[in-house]
C-alpha cells in the first residue's frame, strides 16, 4: 500500500514493507500518518530520529554541549531496554535479545548433574527476568521468530552441564565467578509492544528510510533501503573506496562451497539470501557485493592453504551458497560526506548524506571533539563517568627497547605507517592519544572497563629504538618505515573530555 503525504513541506511516499527474509514483516497494514515523523529540515541526522510513545521511550546519552546519542529503547512498563524483532505473534519490542538469556531447542544447558533442570544463561539488562528462546541453527537469521518467557527460579551457578550424543550428562562449562541462570516460565505475547515497519521515500533513486512505528506511537529509525535493488542496505565503504549503501547479505569469509576449497561459499539456515558480501583482500574496511549464485544442501569447507576440511556437524539444516556476479560499486547509491548538522557546540558527528537525510560516515568514530581535534566515542573514564574518549588515531603499539640487546624496555611506543594502506589514499596522520582500558571488572561501567588516556609525544629522533624480529633478533627500527614514532606521555585528566549523562524522554 502506498500513500502520498507531506513531511515538513517535502513530498514523500510511505510504503508498508512485507518482509522477504529481512526485514521482518509488519503485524498489521500501515496507514499513512496524518503528520510527518520528523522535521528533516531541522534534524536530518537519522541517529536522532526516535520519537517517544506512551510506553516505549528513547534512552539518550546527552552532553553539556548538546550532543545526543541513542543508548536504547526503554520499555517503561517492563523496566528494560527492548529491540524490535519478529515473534510468533508478529513484530514486537523484545526485551533486549542481544544481552538477554537465550534458550534453544537444539542446544540445552542444565544446572544439575542429572541434567534434570534445563536453564537459560543470563547476561545483561533484565537477564534474570526474561528468557528468549530461539533455535540454535537460526541464531543469525533476522527473520527467525523469537519466543519470550518470564524467567523463574533464578540462580547463580559456577558449573553447567549438558548431554552427550550418547545421552550421558557431563559438565560442559565451569565459570569461576559464576553465571546467572533461570528456568522458563509463562510465555509473553500480547504483553510486548507491537509494531509495523514503514518506509519513507523522497522520490527519485535516492535511498528510502525504514522506521519501526509502534502501536503506542513510538517511532525509531531501522535501516536504509535501496529502491533500485529493492533491498535493505547499510552505509559502508564500497569496493571503489567511496561511501555507498551496500546491500545486506550473507558474509563471505574463509569458507568454501567445494571440496577443493576453490569456490568461495557461506552456509546458513536463513531464508535464501539475495546478496553476498565479501571484505576486500587488501582493505578489509571495503566491501564487495555480489548477487547470490548457486546453492547446495549440506556441508561447507574450510581451507588453511594446505588442506581442505569438510564441516559436517555445523552444517546441519543449512544450505551453502556461492557468489554470482559482482555488483558494480557505481550502481550502488553514493553517500557523499557532508558537514555535521551542528546541533552540539563541542562534539560533532561525521556524516554522509543520503539526499534529504544523513547518517554516520563509515570508517569513523561516532563523534569528533572539535576542541581536541580528534575522533572519539563514549567510554567510562577513570572517574567512572561516560566520556567521549579519543581512540588511538590509526596507530599501532610496538614492543620497543632502548638498547641493542632488547633488554631495556622503552615506554609504550606507537607508530603510524609511512605509506598509505590499501584503505587510504594517503598516509594517516601521526597518532596523538592512546586509550587503555583498566583491567578491573569491579570498576566497570555499563559493562566496560574504565580507561586512561595518555598524550602521545614525538619520539626524539636522536634516540634509536630497537625491536625484536623473527630470525633476526634485536634490530634497530628503520625510521623510514614509519611516518612517526610516538611515546606515551602524560595522562590526560578525565575531566578534559566531554561527559554524557542518561536521559529518558
Amino acid at each position: 500500500m502506498r500513500g502520498a503525504a507531506s513531511l515538513s513541506g517535502l513530498s514523500f511516499v510511505i510504503v508498508v514493507v512485507a518482509a522477504c527474509g529481512s526485514p521482518p514483516a509488519p503485524i498489521a497494514p500501515a496507514k499513512p500518518p496524518q503528520r510527518g515523523f520528523f522535521d528533516v529540515r531541522a534534524v536530518r541526522d537519522v541517529a536522532l530520529h526516535h520519537r517517544a510513545g506512551t510506553r516505549l521511550r528513547p534512552r539518550w546519552r546527552v552532553t553539556q554541549s548538546g550532543a545526543r546519542e541513542l543508548m536504547g529503547i526503554r520499555d517503561t512498563q517492563l523496566g528494560v531496554d527492548c529491540k524490535f524483532r519478529p515473534t510468533p505473534s508478529g513484530l514486537r519490542c523484545v526485551p533486549d535479545p542481544d544481552a538477554l538469556s537465550t534458550l534453544t531447542d537444539t542446544t540445552q544447558s542444565f544446572r544439575d548433574e542429572a541434567c534434570a533442570v534445563q536453564v537459560a544463561i543470563g547476561f545483561g539488562d533484565g537477564a534474570s527476568r526474561f528468557v528468549v528462546m530461539r533455535d540454535a541453527t537460526t541464531l543469525d537469521c533476522p527473520d527467525a521468530p523469537l519466543r519470550v518467557f518470564e524467567a523463574q527460579s533464578p540462580s547463580r551457578v559456577t558449573e553447567l552441564f549438558g548431554r552427550t550424543s550418547s545421552g550421558e550428562c557431563r559438565r560442559s562449562m565451569k565459570v569461576g565467578g559464576g553465571i546467572d541462570t533461570a528456568t522458563r516460565g509463562r510465555e509473553l505475547t500480547q504483553e510486548l509492544v507491537g509494531a509495523k515497519l514503514v518506509v519513507v521515500g523522497f522520490g527519485g533513486e535516492g535511498l528510502r528510510a525504514a522506521y519501526f512505528e509502534a502501536v503506542d506511537g513510538a517511532v525509531t529509525f531501522s535501516h536504509w533501503i535501496d529502491p533500485k535493488l529493492d533491498a535493505a542496505c547499510s552505509i559502508t565503504t564500497a569496493a571503489d573506496g567511496e561511501a555507498r549503501c551496500v546491500p545486506d547479505g550473507l558474509f563471505l569469509s574463509t569458507t568454501f562451497a567445494d571440496a577443493a576449497c576453490s569456490t568461495p561459499g557461506a552456509s546458513t539456515a536463513c531464508t535464501a539470501p539475495r546478496f553476498m558480501v565479501k571484505a576486500d583482500a587488501r582493505c578489509t574496511a571495503r566491501a564487495h557485493a555480489f548477487h547470490t549464485g548457486s546453492s547446495s544442501p549440506g556441508d561447507y569447507f574450510i581451507g588453511d592453504g594446505v588442506a581442505c576440511f569438510r564441516q559436517t556437524l555445523s552444517s546441519r539444516g543449512k544450505k551453502t551458497y556461492s557468489p554470482g556476479k559482482e555488483i558494480d560499486p557505481a550502481f550502488l547509491v553514493a553517500t557523499p560526506r557532508v558537514e555535521d548538522d551542528g546541533h552540539a557546540k563541542r562534539l560533532r558527528r561525521i556524516l554522509v548524506t543520503t539526499g534529504e537525510l544523513r547518517d554516520t560516515a563509515p570508517g569513523h568514530e561516532p563523534w569528533r571533539d572539535t576542541e581536541l581535534g580528534v575522533e572519539c566515542s563514549f567510554w567510562p573514564g577513570t572517574d567512572g563517568v561516560m566520556r567521549c574518549l579519543p581512540s588511538r588515531d590509526s596507530s599501532a603499539e610496538v614492543e620497543a627497547f632502548r638498547d641493542e640487546e632488547c633488554a631495556r624496555p622503552a615506554d609504550p611506543v606507537y607508530t603510524a605507517p609511512a605509506t598509505r594502506s590499501g584503505c587510504s589514499r594517503e598516509a594517516p596522520p601521526p597518532p596523538r592519544y592512546a586509550r587503555s582500558v583498566i583491567n578491573d571488572e569491579s570498576l566497570a561501567v555499563e559493562g566496560r572497563g574504565r580507561a586512561r588516556v595518555h598524550r602521545l609525544d614525538p619520539w626524539p629522533i636522536e634516540k634509536p629504538i630497537y625491536v625484536k624480529q623473527p630470525q633476526r633478533g634485536c634490530v634497530r627500527m628503520p625510521i623510514d618505515e614509519v611516518a612517526s614514532l610516538r611515546v606515551e606521555g602524560a595522562e590526560v585528566p578525565a575531566a578534559a573530555f566531554e561527559a554524557g549523562t542518561e536521559s529518558i524522554e
